[in-house]
This record gives structure tokens, C-alpha cells and sequence, in this order.
């Protein structure tokens, strides 16, 4: 702490200016009357009371009571000129060197101006200035001489400078260290002084942050239109397979029918030969008599005509035998297997056991979104597509898959 130049100040207030045991147990009858002060030894031996006092007798020594004493004169080992007191300006240092006001700015001034941390410009004396004293000097040049000091301590060994300008030792020199500043609570790392970054080196982070500004800018969109395009797509697909699974499965649905009515067909014409024909006891060929006597001729009507295929020989129809209706099976018909065209879902890779910190959704499905300045923090497209309330500042690394590192 700098010290007054050599005028000097004295003061009490209005309560430190009068003591209960200052007065007697009754005053004074006298306005101005002396008292012999007998309960306070130790102050004058006579002192002079007021007998009775209201809060406007203290009104003007509120603040106290003030007076000021110049000292005399002294010679300015500057500029040679005498000077008074209340000129002077005392330095800090062990001797107290004391000086002009206006010699010890221009010395300070020059200093500064120098680039150099002004010293008291006594003879030998190595005293530095310190912040307080060029707060009473040159307030003007206290951001500078906060730099010259800061520059020259880091450039003195591993030091790490917060973003609030406070100075710290670094643990080990070289190695990325996460360090979280004593006066602003800032965490940065202690290679880039960036955001403290999580599973990354300096390098990649600045890969990131610029693939991560690409994505803000325009990747966003970019995916969101290709994902659309993709999806009308699939979309159209789906309905055109639709639309070729139910052709497909009418048709089969078609066929099946003709099948069983050909089936049926097939039993009442056994049937009706069962109760109506016989069969030629020579070749076996199915025989029926529509009307006439029992003679018969095989392939041919008894008297001629109506030609057919048949071996030609003649035969009763009492003795030809009755015929028997053939076993017909059931038609084998295929089951319909064409399946069911299944309509497009999320596209994308599964992140398995990645969980969305802002939605809560237990699985990620395409884009996973981690912040590269969180120890874990992980969000889904969804949720990043429409804005959380995560730090704007952070860094996030965008993954396809569980092999991607987000740099492509």
C-alpha cells in the first residue's frame, strides 16, 4: 500500500468525540463553567462541558472533523525544484523514496513506454511498482502493466493463462491436462486453452469443429433433403411391390378356383358314366347306350355311323360290364409364399447402448451426435435436428456407425 504524501489528516466523528465517561454523573449548572474531570484520570485535568446537546449541534461534523497540516517544503531529487508536501508522491519501496508527483508519472510513463515494468526511480533501488501504485500514478496505463508483468511470468516456465487473464502453474509441461480456472470457474485444456475437450486431440478438435460448423451451416439440410429424396424413393417402391403382391396373390387366388372347379367337374363325370356306360368286353373302351336294342358295336352305332375310335367288334350290352368310376384325387395347389412387401422404416445404423441425453430414447438409430466438450454426452438427429438448450459452444462429433470416427 502506497503512502500519503507527508500532509497530514486528523479526524473523529461525532460519536468518537464525546464519551459517556466523559461526563459527570450531573451536569454542569453553567453553560461555559469549568469541571474538574474526576472519573477520567487520564485526560485533562479541566475539561468544558455543553449541559445540553440535540442532534443538530453534530450536524456539521458528520463526516468528522477534518483539518489538514502542511509539512514544509522538500527538494525533488528529479527535477531539483522545491516542491511542497502535498506534491510528493512516496514510494513503496524500503527506503520510501519520495518524489515530485509530476517527475514520478514521467518516469513511471517512460518506463512503460519502454515496454519495460516501472521501477521507483531512486538511485539503486530495484522496488517494481505495484498495481496499486500505478492505480495512483498512471490508472491509464494499468492494462498495459498488467500485460508486461502476465507476458513476462509466462515467459518465465509452464504457466497457463485463463481466458480472465489469471495466471497458473501447469501441472507437466507438453501434456493435455484438464484445468479449471480458481477465479472464473472456466475449464479449458492446458495445450489449445479451448473448451476442454473429451476423447480427442487439439488436432482433431479443430477437425471437428470444422466439420461441425459444415454441418450447421449446410450438412444439416444437405442430410435432411437426401433423407427425404430417399424416403419418397422407398416410398414409391413399397407401393409399386404393393401393388405387385396383390396382382400376384389375386392371380393365385384365380387359379386356385379354376383348379377346384375342374376338380369337380371331373368327380360328377366319373359319377355319371358309374351310372350310365359300360365298358367294351374287348378293349375296355367306356360304352353308352342312348337308345335301340342291347346289340352293340365298338367305336361305331349297330347300323353304321357316328364313327369313333373303338376296336370295331361286336358285343351285347347286357354282357359288357358295368363301369367303374375311376379315384379321383383332390388337385394338389401350392400355398401363395410371396411375401408381403414391408414398408420402409428409419434408415441408418443402431447404436447399441447409446441413449439420447436430451429425448431419453434407449436407442439411437442413424446419426449419433457426442459432444466432444461433455465427459458423456450423446444426442439423436431427432433431438438435434430441433434445438436443445446444450451449450452452444460445444463441439459435436457426428457418428454413421461404430466404426466411423466422424472425420469423413
Amino acid at each position: 500500500m502506497s503512502r500519503l504524501p507527508l500532509t497530514y489528516f486528523s479526524g473523529m466523528s461525532a460519536s468518537s468525540a464525546y464519551q459517556s465517561n466523559d461526563f459527570p454523573d450531573e451536569p454542569p449548572p453553567a453553560y461555559d463553567s469549568s469541571y474538574r474531570n474526576t472519573t477520567n484520570p487520564f485526560r485533562n485535568e479541566f475539561t468544558t462541558y455543553q449541559s445540553e446537546f440535540t442532534p443538530d449541534d453534530f450536524a456539521a461534523y458528520q463526516d468528522g472533523f477534518d483539518y489538514e497540516i502542511e509539512g514544509p517544503p522538500f527538494t525533488c531529487g528529479i527535477c531539483m525544484d522545491d516542491k511542497p508536501r502535498s506534491d510528493s508522491y512516496v514510494f513503496d519501496c524500503e527506503s520510501s523514496h519520495t518524489f515530485c508527483r509530476d517527475c514520478s508519472r514521467e518516469v513511471v510513463r517512460g518506463d512503460i513506454e519502454g515496454n519495460k515494468v516501472p521501477r521507483c526511480p531512486g538511485e539503486r533501488c530495484k522496488h517494481e511498482l505495484s498495481e496499486q501504485e500505478m492505480k495512483q500514478l498512471l490508472p491509464e496505463q494499468l492494462e498495459k502493466y498488467s500485460t508486461m508483468l502476465l507476458n513476462r511470468l509466462v515467459s518465465q516456465g509452464p504457466f497457463l493463462v485463463c481466458k480472465c487473464k489469471h495466471v497458473m502453474a501447469a501441472h507437466s509441461a507438453g501434456e493435455q491436462e484438464r484445468v479449471e480456472c480458481p477465479k472464473c470457474r472456466y475449464t479449458f485444456c492446458s495445450l489449445c486453452n479451448e473448451d476442454y475437450h473429451y476423447r480427442c486431440t487439439c488436432q482433431e478438435l479443430k477437425q471437428y469443429r470444422n466439420i461441425w460448423t459444415a454441418w450447421l451451416r449446410k450438412g444439416r439440410n444437405d442430410y435432411q433433403s437426401t433423407v427425404a429424396q430417399q424416403e419418397r424413393r422407398q416410398k414409391q417402391q413399397y407401393e409399386k411391390q404393393t401393388k405387385e403382391f396383390v396382382a400376384a396373390q389375386k392371380k393365385h387366388e384365380e387359379d386356385r378356383a379354376a383348379a377346384l372347379r375342374a376338380f369337380e367337374t371331373l368327380q360328377q363325370d366319373e359319377q355319371y358314366k358309374a351310372r350310365s356306360a359300360r365298358m367294351c368286353p374287348h378293349c375296355g373302351r367306356v360304352v353308352e347306350k342312348i337308345t335301340g336294342c342291347d346289340t352293340m358295336t365298338c367305336g361305331q352305332d349297330a347300323h353304321g355311323g357316328n364313327v369313333q375310335s373303338g376296336c370295331g367288334r361286336g358285343f351285347t350290352w347286357t354282357s359288357a360290364p358295368m363301369y367303374r368310376a375311376a379315384a379321383v384325387n383332390t388337385p394338389t395347389i401350392e400355398a401363395f409364399v410371396a411375401q408381403a412387401p414391408q414398408q420402409a422404416g428409419t434408415q441408418g445404423f443402431r447404436h447399441e447402448y447409446a441413449r439420447c441425453d436430451n429425448c431419453g430414447s434407449e436407442e439411437i438409430v442413424g446419426l449419433k451426435f457426442e459432444c466432444l466438450n461433455c465427459p458423456a454426452y450423446d444426442l439423436c438427429g431427432k433431438c438435434e435436428r430441433n434445438g436443445t438448450r446444450h451449450d452452444q459452444r460445444h463441439v459435436f462429433r457426428i457418428w454413421k456407425n461404430d466404426r466411423d470416427n466422424g472425420l469423413q
